[in-house]
């Protein structure tokens, strides 16, 4: 009776978080993470091992290791199946088959390179749980033939494979003291990292707080069954906590099926609490950002044809336009990991990724830090959380890339995000593929397609014939992203928020049609693949500003924690926030950029601009040609920019060198803790 109670109150609770409802209309915010440090499971490089159920990622208390025991690439499919050999070591040779897991990916031939291919065939390995067999030779257990089924499959696809095994996640975790005040909150997330064997199978997931001088209370105590249906998600509660002083310590135990294998996990529980009296007003942040969107294609920095009506009228004309941004390189990843640590892209020891033990803040990390709720939808690819991207957040999702319904399920995810959090200070990203190529677009949105446009006000922006009509498919699907921003601007408007956020739309880079003998993004470094749009609406942001100046994408973090009263970072990029609340201009500075090929390297300082290429470098000064039509010939103006260039690549090296210092300190460090485990585990050391 007691459990049923609890799990009835606790589903009470989660549907009043849900709602938003904070008590007495008062704002909460996340007043302690009980971390994996919280509870003594410190990885030692300060972030949380993220762990994904479903297409939902979340931080974990503790996580079974995975262990990658071989790797295959190149397998051919040959009649819905393939095959291949390999020899484990002795470790994996003396495991039973049930402890040996299957990760594979399809790698398939694609043409022109598009990006978006390229990056699912190149990172993501999807775990199988069937359609999959292994056969150990009968003198060498070691020796093992894996097949896999694949009917269906394209004849061009290979198979690349991980055979992985899966470690033990702790089954009995108690907390360090912390303080529990009035009206805190308590979230907590649960569930099974793989399903089980036995379907039939119950797991018992127990949440326990103990205070100084009260008795224990327990919170939680779900039985959860093995069936795949059950285990395909995460699994939410909430509790109301009494007010207790400053020494509780909270017990998560796993029984049963999960915990014999090692499988059930927790996600890293969050305190919430009222915002203290007096406390600075920060608002939330909404952060958009529509993937391969250059910003002279939108109607609100001056394209002829109207492709943003509503982002002219929702954002543009009730915030801010910066009408000069650069990204730092114009791919995904990169743009994207210049955007959330506003660092360039050279600067990082791997452009577009961040390890675990890497020494740069996220924008996330850093927002989550001072008590802001966090959220990610994605639509996968080159956003992939493995790349980094997921640090900081409480929830990460990557949704499938569906080309038909790209941008739908984001903004939907986004809205229920708003509808979750309105009584929190929150942190939501919001990032689609909807302007990407192949540039589908609903039936709906049948216009521009009038030839006559390219004898009109499209004439002179130097496209081919050839790629026109790639052109009007690419600002159908601007205008269909547009009207998916428009639906969940106006649910932040409906949930009485829009006053209470900011809301920043931006891309990651834009896109060529061919002005300069290019098709796509990531191959050059000319304008129309590294100008963004990017626009700012909330408090303390003048309505109907247009600001001039050059800036980068390395400016939108800064900018963001300069209007949230937030520390600064130590980041490449600087505030904006002067530029539109009167301040002084800042002088011009060196926003160097990278892109695919040899000797691929640029830098713009002011107006000027250099592309130091293969075979010979181009200098073009953007306000008397923004087109970039017509390259300068000026020895001591080259000079000059080479310059400015050596000079920044300078910075960019030696912050790079020591990011990886202490990345490799941090790095080594982890290594040396996990193999003191490991021989303790033996009983060679105490």
């Amino acid at each position: 009776m007691l459990r049923s109670s609890l799990r009835h109150a606790a589903t009470v609770l989660l549907v009043a978080v849900a709602a938003g409802c904070a008590r007495d209309g008062a704002l909460v915010e996340v007043a302690l993470r009980l971390d994996p440090a919280a509870f003594g499971r410190d990885a030692g490089h300060g972030r949380p091992t993220m762990l994904a159920i479903g297409d939902e990622v979340r931080p974990v208390v503790d996580a079974p290791v995975i262990r990658v025991l071989a790797h295959k690439r190149a397998i051919p499919i040959r009649q819905g199946r393939a095959r291949f050999t390999v020899q484990l070591d002795a470790e994996a040779s003396s495991a039973p088959d049930d402890a040996l897991l299957l990760a594979t990916k399809h790698v398939r031939p694609v043409p022109g390179g598009d990006e978006i291919a390229l990056g699912a065939a190149a990172i993501h390995f999807v775990r199988r749980d069937s359609g999959w067999r292994l056969l150990r030779a009968p003198d060498d257990p070691g020796r093992v033939t894996i097949e896999v089924d694949e009917p269906g499959a394209d004849p061009s696809t290979t198979l690349e494979v991980q055979i992985q095994s899966m470690g033990r996640a702790a089954t009995d975790l108690v907390s360090k003291p912390f303080p529990v005040t009035a009206g805190s909150r308590l979230l907590l997330a649960f569930g099974l990292a793989r399903p089980l064997d036995d379907p039939a199978g119950t797991s018992t997931f127990r949440a326990e707080l103990t205070c100084e001088g009260r008795a224990t209370l327990i919170l939680l105590e779900e039985r959860l069954s093995s069936d795949a249906r059950r285990t395909a998600h995460w699994h939410d509660a909430a509790f109301d906590l009494p007010r207790a002083g400053d020494d509780c310590r909270l017990r998560l135990r796993v029984a049963g099926p999960a915990a014999d294998a090692g499988t059930g996990v927790w996600a890293t529980p969050l305190l919430l609490g009222r915002v203290a009296r007096g406390a600075p007003v920060r608002r939330n942040v909404v952060l958009i950002s529509l993937d391969t969107l250059r910003a002279d294609h939108l109607s609100a920095y001056g394209y002829p044809r109207e492709t943003s009506p509503q982002i002219d009228a929702r954002l543009a004309a009730r915030g801010t336009v910066f009408e000069d941004v650069s990204t730092t390189f114009p791919l995904t990843n990169p743009g994207h990991m210049s955007l959330m640590t506003g660092l360039f892209a050279g600067t990082l020891p791997r452009p577009g990724v961040l390890d675990a033990w890497t020494p740069a803040t996220m924008l996330a990390e850093a927002l989550g830090d001072a008590g802001y709720v966090t959220g990610a939808y994605t639509e996968d690819a080159l956003l992939a959380g493995m790349f980094g991207f997921w640090f900081g957040f409480d929830r990460f999702v990557e949704r499938p890339l569906v080309a038909e319904a790209r941008g739908a399920a984001t903004f939907a995810d986004g809205a229920r995000f708003l509808r979750r959090n309105r009584g929190r200070r929150f942190f939501l990203f919001l990032h689609t593929y909807k302007v990407h190529a192949p540039y589908v677009s609903s039936p709906a949105y049948g216009r521009f397609a009038d030839p006559r446009d390219w004898d009109g006000p499209l004439a002179t922006r130097g496209v081919p014939p050839e790629h026109r009509g790639a052109v009007d498919a690419y600002d159908r699907a601007i205008r269909e992203a547009d009207d998916q921003v428009a639906g969940f601007l106006a649910e932040l408007d409906r949930l009485g928020l829009a006053d209470d956020t900011h809301v920043v739309l931006v891309s990651d880079h834009g896109e060529a049609f061919g002005e300069h003998g290019l098709v796509g993004h990531g191959f050059g470094g000319h304008q129309e693949q590294l100008r963004i749009p990017l626009i700012l609406r909330g408090p303390g942001v003048p309505a109907g500003r247009r600001v001039a100046a050059p800036s980068s994408i390395t400016d939108v973090l800064p900018t963001l924690l300069d209007l949230l009263g937030l520390p600064p970072l130590d980041t490449q990029g600087r505030s904006l926030r002067p530029l539109f609340t009167g301040g002084a201009t800042p002088e011009p500075r060196a926003l160097p950029f990278l892109w695919i090929g040899g000797q691929a390297r640029g830098v713009r300082h002011g107006s000027v601009k250099l592309l130091e290429a293969a075979p010979s470098p181009e200098l073009y000064d953007l306000v008397l040609d923004p087109g970039e039509r017509r390259p300068l010939d000026d020895a001591e103006l080259l000079a000059a920019q080479r310059a400015v260039l050596a000079a920044a690549e300078s910075a960019e090296a030696a912050r790079r060198s020591a990011l990886t210092t202490e990345g490799e300190r941090r790095q080594g460090t982890v290594a040396t803790e996990v193999m003191m485990e490991s021989l303790r585990a033996l009983g060679y050391v105490e």
